[in-house]
């Protein structure tokens, strides 16, 4: 798989983090970590067999010192640059668990080779306290982005340091992710996408807006008949259009009109039925479902 796109890319990174459930029944990703030496192997003969750098991300041991030796490993097996999440393999839900900055600086310290630091990086702000506090040469983001693509160019300000922001006022950033949500949908034309990829984007990308607008969120939702890829864009289009409705009169945050509870429900909700068709898609085409550096690591390990 590293062969194939290598001629393509300025370099392939090898996801030794991922803690999903396919990972943990491929045993690749972040359940590698209990196969060190098959690890190291590894990252040794892809190094050997391509002509781009390679680079890998990993999460954290419990044990600081099993994490620090871990970093090295990679570093002599050729690793050009590493990625650290400050989790481990166990802490699923970022919300619920903290990243641990200080055994990223640790590991930056331990290493000679750039560091990107991942973890906990919800605003531009902080990313950039991240790389203050731990010494990295750059962050990773994955769910913030999701919600908001242009995190890094507007930050993820709230309405009240907005209001002492003047560069970045709160209306820019209301449309803004307007103009997102629509560019989105069209991109989903030109790279095929699944639709149940695209209901949990415009989720995301939407957000709170659409426990404001009520009536779209079920029509995001409707089974019978299942929204297709003109009536989500069709939806996507109306979404922003009352966004910039909303702006012009004044306001750019959402009003719910969903209690915390009900919209924590309904949220549940449409997370379990994403997950569920996640796992059918997984079962029918496992090849097809798992990552590039997923793929690569379990053909690898069964390699070595």
């Amino acid at each position: 798989a590293a062969e194939a796109v290598a001629p393509f890319v300025d370099g392939v990174d090898l996801n030794l983090g991922c803690p999903q459930r396919i990972a943990r029944r491929g045993k690749y990703g972040a359940f590698l970590m209990d196969h060190l030496d098959s690890v190291v192997a590894m990252v040794r003969h892809v190094v050997a067999r391509l002509k781009v750098p390679v680079t890998a991300k990993i999460r954290v041991f419990d044990d600081l010192k099993l994490t620090l030796a871990y970093a090295r490993m990679l570093e002599e097996a050729g690793c050009s640059m590493i990625a650290v999440h400050g989790r481990t393999r166990d802490m699923k839900r970022a919300k619920e668990y903290p990243p641990d900055w200080r055994a990223i600086r640790a590991v930056r310290e331990a290493i000679n080779i750039p560091l990107l630091a991942n973890g906990g990086v919800r605003s531009l702000a902080e990313a950039h306290a991240l790389m203050a506090f731990t010494g990295a040469q750059g962050v990773l983001s994955a769910e913030p982005l999701l919600e908001n693509p242009g995190l890094f160019k507007f930050g993820s300000l709230t309405g009240s340091e907005i209001e002492s922001n003047v560069e970045t006022p709160g209306s820019i950033m209301a449309l803004e992710k307007a103009k997102l949500l629509t560019e989105y949908l069209g991109l989903t034309r030109e790279h095929e996408t699944p639709l149940r990829m695209i209901k949990a984007h415009m989720h995301r990308m939407a957000g709170r807006w659409l426990a404001e607008f009520v009536d779209l969120r079920e029509a995001i939702n409707a089974k019978t008949p299942s929204p297709d890829r003109n009536r989500l864009e069709e939806i996507a289009w109306e979404i922003s259009q009352r966004i910039h409705a909303t702006v012009q009169s004044g306001r750019y945050e959402a009003i719910p009109k969903l209690s915390e509870r009900a919209l924590a429900r309904l949220e549940n909700e449409e997370a379990r039925e994403l997950a569920i068709s996640q796992q059918k898609a997984e079962e029918s085409n496992e090849a097809v479902a798992c990552p590039l550096g997923a793929s690569l690591s379990a053909n690898m390990v069964k390699a070595v």
